[in-house]
C-alpha cells in the first residue's frame, strides 16, 4: 500500500490538473464563440462605417447655401441693397459609387445684384472683396462692375459680382463649424 500510494496521489493530482485544463477550455470556447458574434456586428458595423466614407467626396462637394446667405448678410454695407442672390453649382467631377455614377460640384457660381446709393464703386467693390475672404480657400471674383443709373432723380449705381467658390469641404470661414461629438448630430 505504501507503494501504492504515490501512485494514487499521482492520479488525482493528474485528474484534478485534467479537470481545471478542460474547465480552462470551456471558458476559451465561450469567449471565442462571444468575440465571434461581436466580430460579426462589428463587421457590418464596419460595412457601414465603408458606406458612410463613401460618400464622402459627394457630402464634401455640398456647399452650405445657408452659410453663404449668411456671409452675405453679415458682410453687405447698408448703402447697397441686393435685389438677387444665386447660388448655382457651375462645374461637376463624376463619382462613382455603389450602383452608379454621381455628378459632384467642383465649384460654385454666386451671382450678385443689386443697387447702391453711393456714387462711388469703391463700396461696391469692397462688399464683394469681404464676401470672398469669407468664402472657401481657392475662391476667386470673375466679375465685379458697378455702373451710374440712366435715372438723375437720386445717385444710385446699378451693381453686379459673379464669385466661384470652390467646394472643396472647407467651409469654415464662412461660419459652418466641425461637428465634434455625436450629441451635436
Amino acid at each position: 500500500m505504501a507503494l501504492q500510494a504515490p501512485l494514487g496521489l499521482f492520479l488525482f493530482y493528474e485528474n484534478r490538473a485534467r479537470t481545471e485544463e478542460e474547465n480552462r477550455q470551456s471558458v476559451a470556447l465561450q469567449k471565442k464563440t462571444q468575440l465571434t458574434e461581436n466580430l460579426v456586428s462589428l463587421k457590418e458595423t464596419e460595412t457601414q462605417l465603408g458606406q458612410i466614407e463613401s460618400w464622402e467626396p459627394i457630402l464634401r462637394g455640398r456647399m452650405p447655401v445657408s452659410a453663404v446667405i449668411g456671409a452675405v448678410e453679415q458682410t453687405i454695407p447698408p448703402e447697397i441693397a441686393l435685389s438677387r442672390i444665386a447660388v448655382e453649382a457651375a462645374s461637376y467631377r463624376a463619382v462613382p459609387l455603389g450602383s452608379g455614377t454621381f455628378r459632384v460640384p467642383e465649384n460654385y457660381a454666386i451671382t450678385l445684384e443689386g443697387a447702391s446709393n453711393d456714387e462711388n464703386s469703391r463700396v461696391w467693390e469692397e462688399f464683394v472683396d469681404h464676401l470672398l475672404r469669407r468664402l472657401p480657400p481657392g475662391s476667386r471674383v470673375v466679375s465685379c462692375v458697378a455702373d451710374a443709373a440712366k435715372d438723375s432723380k437720386t445717385v444710385r449705381m446699378a451693381c453686379k459680382a459673379t464669385l466661384q467658390a470652390q467646394a472643396n469641404g472647407n467651409y469654415f470661414s464662412l461660419g459652418v463649424s466641425k461637428i465634434d461629438a455625436e450629441g451635436n448630430l
